[in-house]
C-alpha cells in the first residue's frame, strides 16, 4: 500500500504547483494564492516584489525540483515606496538563492526554455552563481532577458563562460542593465563564437574549397538569432564593431538587433559603417532598429538609417515588426501576419513611421487597411491579447506604427526609398570627390618635397665645390687679399707724379708723344 505523502512526493517530482503545496506543509506556512494563480501551462510569470522573506523557501525547493516548468519569469512592479521588498534588498540575497535553486534544476532533465529576470538588480554573487547555473549538464535554455537588472559589464562577464559556449540559446535581452563599450566587445566576441560553433564543419568546408560564404545556406547558421540592448547610453560609439562584424559576414545567424536609446552617435566611423552594413546586408537579418539615438539629428545619419530600414522591411516584408510598437501582448496568423496590440481599435491615430524618419504619412485608405485585416482574422482580439505573453514588450513614448509591413495597404518607406537612396548615392559621390581632391593635394605635396629634396643636394653640391676651389687657390697673387687696394694705392701716386711733371713745365718732358697720351690716360675725364 502506499501512503499519500509518497504519491504527493512522487506527483512533485513533474508537478510544480503540487511540490509549492507539499513543501508549504512542511514548513508551516500557507501557499500563496498569487503563485497558484501565476502558474498556467507549464509558465510560471510572478511579480517577486509581493513576496515575504519566509514566502522564498518553498517556493525555491518547489522550483528546485519542477522538471516540467517551460517558463520562468520574475519581474518586479515596485516603484520605490516603502518598505522596500525583500527582492530588491541586496543584504537578503534572493537572487543567489534563485541561481542555486536553478543550479540543482539545472542537473538532471528538465523542459525549461525560457529564463526572464525583469526590473531587479541581479549583482555580484548572484551573478556569478546565475553563470554557474546556466553551465550545468541540462541546461536548454532558448531565451535569457535580464531586463532591467543593472547588471554591468562585471555582471555580463560572469555569463560569457555559458554564452560563448553555448549553440542552444536563441533570444538574450540585456536591455537596461548599465553596459558599456567593454560589454559590447565581450558581445561581439560572444556572437562570433556562438556563429562559428553553431556553422561548424560547414564553415570550414567552405573555406576550404575557396567558395564564397554566401554559397552557404542560411539554415546551417545557428546562434543568437534576438539581441536586445535597449537604454544603454553608454555603449555609444562601440556599436561600430557590431555593425562591422554583421557587415563583413563574420555574425549572420542574427535575425533582429534592437539598440534603442544607446547614445549612439552622428559622426563620420558610424555613417561608414552603416553605409557597408547597407552595402552586405546578411540575408537572415530582418529588424535593425535604431530609433532613440542621438545619429538620427543628422540629416545623413538618419537617410542612412531610413535606407537600412526600408531595405530590411523590402527583404521581409512579412516579418514581425508590430513589437515596434512596445505593445502588451502578440498573435499571428497562419499567414505569418503578426499584429501586437492590447486592443484592436479601428479608430486608430495615423503615428508611424514618420514620428522618427520624417516620412510623409500614408493615406486614409492605407490607414484602415492594418485594422480590418486585424479585425477580419481576430474577432476577439482584445480577449486574446490580454491572455498571451507580453515577455516582448517594450515601452516606447507614444510610437504607433499603423502601415507595418505584412498589411494590404502599401508602406509609405517604400515610397520614399528612391528619395533615401538618392542622398545616400550623393552622399558617396561627394565623399569620393573629397577623397580625390585630398589624394590631388597629397601627390602635390609629394612633388615638391621631392624637388626641394634635390635642390638641396644641388646647393650642397656646389657649396662643397666652392669650398673646394677656395682652398686650392688659396696663396695665388689674384687671390690675395687688398690686391686690388694696393694696385688702386700705386695706381693713384703714379696719377699723382705725372701731374707734377706736368705742373713743372719741362718742355723736352712735355714734348715727348708718350708723355702726352699718359696724361690724356690719367686726367679725370677718363
Amino acid at each position: 500500500m502506499e501512503f499519500s505523502s509518497t504519491r504527493i512526493r512522487k506527483r512533485g517530482e513533474n508537478d510544480f504547483l503540487t511540490s509549492y503545496e507539499h513543501n508549504c506543509i512542511l514548513q508551516d506556512t500557507i501557499p500563496l494564492k498569487i503563485v497558484k494563480e501565476s502558474y498556467q501551462s507549464n509558465c510560471l510569470c510572478l511579480d517577486v516584489s509581493k513576496l515575504r522573506y519566509e514566502d522564498w523557501s518553498p517556493l525555491l525547493n518547489a522550483l528546485a525540483s519542477a522538471k516540467t516548468i517551460q517558463k520562468i519569469r520574475f519581474s518586479s512592479s515596485w516603484l520605490n515606496s516603502k518598505p522596500v521588498p525583500v527582492i530588491h534588498q541586496e543584504a537578503a540575497q534572493i537572487q543567489t538563492q534563485i541561481a542555486n535553486s536553478l543550479k540543482k534544476l539545472f542537473s538532471k532533465k528538465n523542459d525549461l526554455n525560457e529564463l526572464s529576470f525583469e526590473h531587479f538588480p541581479v549583482k555580484g554573487n548572484a551573478m556569478t552563481a546565475l553563470g554557474e547555473a546556466l553551465l550545468g549538464q541540462f541546461c536548454s535554455i532558448l531565451s535569457l532577458s535580464l531586463r532591467d537588472c543593472s547588471i554591468g559589464d562585471l555582471g555580463y562577464s560572469k555569463l560569457q563562460n555559458f554564452l560563448r559556449g553555448n549553440s542552444i540559446l536563441r533570444k538574450l535581452d540585456v536591455s537596461c542593465c548599465d553596459l558599456s563599450a567593454v560589454a559590447m566587445s565581450m558581445i561581439v566576441d560572444t556572437l562570433k563564437s556562438q556563429f562559428m560553433m553553431g556553422h561548424g564543419k560547414n564553415w570550414e568546408e567552405n573555406l576550404r574549397e575557396e567558395h564564397s560564404r554566401n554559397t552557404v545556406k542560411n539554415s546551417y547558421f545557428s546562434g543568437l538569432q534576438t539581441i536586445k540592448m535597449n537604454k544603454n547610453p553608454r555603449i555609444g560609439p562601440s556599436v561600430v564593431a557590431l555593425f562591422s562584424s554583421i557587415s563583413e559576414d563574420d555574425i549572420r545567424c542574427l535575425e533582429r538587433v534592437e539598440l534603442r536609446n544607446c547614445g549612439i552617435p552622428s559622426n563620420r566611423e558610424v555613417d561608414y559603417a552603416l553605409q557597408e552594413l547597407i552595402e552586405n546586408i546578411p540575408e537572415n537579418l530582418a529588424v535593425f532598429d535604431l530609433r532613440q539615438n542621438s545619429l538620427l539629428d543628422s540629416d545623413t545619419s538618419r537617410a542612412l538609417v531610413q535606407l537600412l530600414m526600408a531595405t530590411l522591411i523590402e527583404n521581409h516584408p512579412n516579418d514581425d515588426y508590430a513589437s515596434l510598437t512596445g505593445s502588451r501582448a502578440s498573435f499571428s496568423t497562419n499567414n505569418n501576419y503578426k499584429i501586437a496590440s492590447a486592443k484592436v481599435n479601428t479608430n486608430l491615430k495615423t503615428k508611424n513611421l514618420s514620428t522618427t524618419y520624417d516620412i510623409p504619412a500614408p493615406s486614409a485608405q492605407s490607414e484602415r487597411k492594418p485594422a480590418k485585416t486585424a479585425a477580419r482574422h481576430f474577432p476577439n482580439s482584445a480577449e486574446t491579447a490580454s491572455n498571451s505573453d507580453s515577455s516582448d514588450d517594450f515601452e516606447l513614448d507614444d510610437m504607433e506604427f499603423i502601415d507595418l509591413p505584412g498589411s494590404r495597404g502599401s508602406s509609405p518607406i517604400k515610397a520614399e526609398k528612391k528619395d533615401w537612396e538618392r542622398l545616400y548615392n550623393e552622399e558617396k559621390m561627394k565623399r569620393k570627390e573629397d577623397e580625390k581632391a585630398n589624394q590631388l593635394v597629397k601627390d602635390k605635396f609629394k612633388l615638391m618635397s621631392k624637388r626641394m629634396t634635390e635642390m638641396e643636394q644641388i646647393l650642397t653640391a656646389k657649396n662643397t665645390e666652392i669650398q673646394h676651389l677656395k682652398e686650392d687657390q688659396l696663396g695665388h697673387v689674384l687671390v690675395e687679399e687688398n690686391f686690388l687696394e694696393n694696385i688702386e694705392a700705386t695706381f693713384s701716386k703714379f696719377q699723382g707724379f705725372l701731374r707734377r711733371l706736368n705742373n713743372l713745365g719741362i718742355s723736352e718732358i712735355q714734348n715727348l708723344p708718350d708723355f702726352k697720351n699718359l696724361i690724356e690716360l690719367t686726367s679725370p675725364e677718363h
